[in-house]
């Protein structure tokens, strides 16, 4: 809600602003495309149900942000497109959306409180739009026990979300990496680009990779964030 007014400060003032990870008004956009890195997740989430599941898990459980807004709501809609593109007859009714409000504690206790309606023997399949809330998420599966027959998946590529994929048992099976420590000299050659008066694209999207235990896969460039040292 505040996105507007910040942005309406600086376009009065004529100074460009860049906006990283999450869209400004007016501002010109860095970061992930978060509909694609959802594609990403629920594909992979889709064929492990295949492979591991037989195409018929349980419940797709997704811990969405909601104030986050649009953008952040485009990686679970994004998700559902993907895993839909593996298994298109899954049943709608077996699709649950909570609000983990990209908080560890809330997401385990919003997953916990769906875990508890289900049978350890029941396949369950998450998907979560930070790896914050799908951290929660494990947390909950973990203190019911109920990792055996679960995969998970989440966004962003946090170091603790990459220790908990390395880990044999766990049932948290990839993450979507942003790299954000790369953005260095993407932002730069913006800003120059900027400062001299130059046209640029309103949306400059940096790449993603999925991590799992087998180590980095898919990967999507949709624009390049300059040549890596």
């Amino acid at each position: 809600e505040f996105a507007a007014p910040i942005a309406n400060v600086f376009r009065s003032a004529r100074i460009p602003l860049i906006a990283v990870h999450v869209p400004h008004p007016g501002a010109t956009y860095f970061g992930p495309d978060n509909y694609r890195a959802g594609l990403t997740a629920g594909s992979a989430l889709g064929q492990h149900a295949v492979m591991q599941h037989a195409g018929q898990p349980k419940l797709l459980l997704l811990l969405q942000i909601n104030e986050a807004g649009t953008p952040l709501q485009e990686r679970i809609t994004g998700v559902v497109d993907g895993f839909r593109q593996v298994l298109p007859h899954f049943p709608e009714d077996r699709i649950m959306h909570l609000d983990g409000a990209g908080d560890r504690e809330r997401s385990r206790q919003v997953a916990m409180e769906t875990l508890r309606y289900l049978r350890r023997s029941d396949k369950l399949l998450i998907a979560a739009a930070s790896d914050h809330s799908a951290l929660g998420a494990l947390d909950a599966l973990r203190a019911l026990r109920f990792t055996e027959r679960c995969a998970l998946v989440g966004h962003d590529g946090d170091r603790e979300a990459l220790e908990r994929i390395a880990e044999p048992d766990s049932p948290f099976i990839g993450t979507v990496a942003f790299f954000p420590e790369r953005y260095g000299l993407g932002l730069t050659g913006l800003v120059l680009r900027l400062l001299k008066g130059e046209q640029v694209p309103p949306f400059n999207y940096v790449s993603h990779e999925l991590i799992t235990k087998a180590g980095p896969g898919a990967r999507s460039y949709d624009r390049p964030e300059g040549k890596r040292r």
